[in-house]
Formats: C-alpha cells, sequence, structure tokens
C-alpha cells in the first residue's frame, strides 16, 4: 500500500511542562479524552499535520506556552 493510500494515528497530549489548569484548557481545545487525542490522517500527509501542530521540532526546542500539544505515540493503523 502506498503512503497516498496508507494511514497513521498521532496521537497528540498537553505539554507536559503546562500547569493542570493550561493542561485541562488543552485538552477541552483538541476534544481529548483522557489526556490524549488521535489524529488518524493519510501517511502522505502526517508530515504536514505535524508540521502544522509544531510536532515536527523537538519538544524541549519551545517553551511550553508556546508548544501546546507534543506527540505522544505513532502508530500505523
Amino acid at each position: 500500500m502506498t503512503d497516498r493510500h496508507g494511514w497513521v494515528t498521532l496521537t497528540i497530549t498537553p505539554n507536559p511542562g503546562l500547569s493542570p489548569a493550561q493542561k485541562k484548557v488543552i485538552e477541552r481545545d483538541y476534544g481529548m479524552r483522557g489526556g490524549t487525542a488521535d489524529l488518524k490522517v493519510r501517511k502522505a500527509l502526517a508530515y504536514y499535520t505535524k508540521h502544522r501542530l509544531g510536532l515536527d521540532l523537538d519538544p524541549k526546542a519551545r517553551q511550553p506556552k508556546d508548544q501546546h500539544v507534543v506527540l505522544a505515540t505513532k502508530s500505523d493503523k
């Protein structure tokens, strides 16, 4: 199966450097359940999704206030 047709699930979570109150706001904004949200995207578009959310950078490269979500896991589905 080509990247155009394959899917990948990106699991995001609030940046661990945020306060508990800030994490709750991020969880609500992204519709997270149990502190995570799964974003199912085509493999061909995964790079662009990660770039748009700032997930393509090292999480330590930015302050938590500037990088609200981080990538928790990536699994092929």
